[in-house]
C-alpha cells in the first residue's frame, strides 16, 4: 500500500480545510472544516501522538503531513479518516443551521464533494477512499475489495427501523417535514449499506440511493424473470417506484434551499414519504432474512 500519495500537498490542503469546494447550497466555500495549527495539535492528541514543533518553523500542512506519518505508521488511519469526517468534526460549521434537515443534506453535499476530489487526485496511482458501512472511510486500491468488519444482521432489523420511524414521526407532529424527508431517506440508505456489507461487500460510495438499491437486489437476486406473476412484478415495480421518488425528492430539496423554486411539502406528503420508506425497509430486511 502506498500511504505517502495520501500526503499529497492538495490533499493535505483539502484536509486542513484550505481547499474551497462550494456546497450546493451556495452558504459555505470550504469543505473541510478550516483548521489552525493549534487545532491540529488536538486531533493530534486525540489520536495519541505528541508533535514537539513550534508554529514558526513549520507550516499548518507540514504540521499535518507529520500527524499523517504518526497515524499511518501506528495503523490509526481508516479510524482517523473516518473521524475527520464525522459530523463531530463538522460541529462548528453545522451549528450554523437552525434547521436539522438542511444541516444533514449540507454535510453529506460536502462529505461526497470532499471525497471525489480527493478521489480525483488519487485516481491515476490507483488509489481511492472508500466508504463503507456506517460511513466509514478506508484507504485503498481501487481495485481491491475493502476489508471490513460485516455488523450482524440482527443489528439492522424491524425493531431498529421502527425506532427511526418513531423518531421521523416525532419530527412530523412538530411540523418539521423537510426533517422527515432526510430521516426517511437516510433510513433507507442505512438500511440498504448494512444488507449489502452483510454480503461481506462494498456498498456504492457515490451518495447515490438508487445504486445502492440495485446493488442490493443483484447480491439478494431480486431479478424477476418472465415467469413471475405479474402482480408480483407491480409490488416489486411500487418498490422502485419509492427508491426513485425519495431520491429524487431529497435532491430537489438539495438544489432549492435557498431558492424560490424550492419545493413546499404538507404533511400528508411528509407522512407517505415516511411510511412508504417504513413498508420498503422492512421488506429489503424480511429479504435478508429469508436469503
Amino acid at each position: 500500500m502506498n500511504y505517502d500519495l495520501l500526503k499529497n500537498r492538495k490533499i493535505i490542503n483539502i484536509l486542513i480545510g484550505d481547499e474551497d469546494i462550494k456546497s450546493t447550497y451556495g452558504l459555505f466555500s470550504n469543505g473541510m472544516p478550516k483548521i489552525s495549527g493549534p487545532e491540529i495539535f488536538k486531533l493530534a492528541k486525540k489520536f495519541g501522538c505528541s508533535i514537539n514543533y513550534s508554529l514558526g518553523k513549520l507550516s499548518r500542512w507540514q504540521f499535518y503531513e507529520k500527524l499523517l506519518d504518526y497515524i499511518i505508521k501506528n495503523h490509526k488511519l481508516n479510524d482517523f479518516l473516518t473521524y475527520i469526517f464525522s459530523k463531530d468534526n463538522f460541529r462548528d460549521i453545522l451549528s450554523e443551521f437552525n434547521d436539522i434537515g438542511e444541516m444533514e443534506e449540507f454535510y453529506f453535499d460536502i462529505f461526497w464533494k470532499v471525497i471525489q476530489k480527493i478521489n480525483t487526485i488519487l485516481y491515476i496511482d490507483g488509489y481511492e477512499l472508500s466508504v463503507v458501512s456506517n460511513y466509514k472511510i478506508i484507504y485503498k486500491k481501487r481495485d481491491e475489495e475493502p476489508v471490513i468488519e460485516v455488523e450482524n444482521i440482527e443489528e439492522i432489523n424491524n425493531e431498529y427501523v421502527h425506532k427511526l420511524h418513531n423518531k421521523a414521526l416525532e419530527e412530523l407532529n412538530n411540523g418539521n417535514y423537510d426533517n422527515v424527508i432526510t430521516k426517511s431517506r437516510t433510513m433507507m440508505e442505512d438500511v440498504l449499506i448494512e444488507l449489502i456489507s452483510n454480503k461481506g461487500v462494498n456498498p456504492k460510495d457515490n451518495g447515490n440511493l438508487i445504486d445502492l438499491y440495485k446493488q442490493y437486489k443483484e447480491l439478494y437476486n431480486m431479478s424477476l424473470d418472465n415467469t413471475a406473476d405479474i402482480r408480483i412484478k407491480k409490488l416489486l415495480g411500487g418498490l422502485e417506484t419509492i427508491v426513485q421518488s425519495v431520491s429524487e425528492m431529497r435532491n430537489n430539496y438539495s438544489d432549492s434551499h435557498g431558492s424560490l423554486s424550492r419545493i413546499n411539502i404538507d404533511r400528508h406528503h411528509a407522512l407517505l414519504v415516511l411510511n412508504s420508506s417504513l413498508t420498503f425497509c422492512e421488506f429489503v430486511i424480511d429479504v435478508c432474512k429469508k436469503k
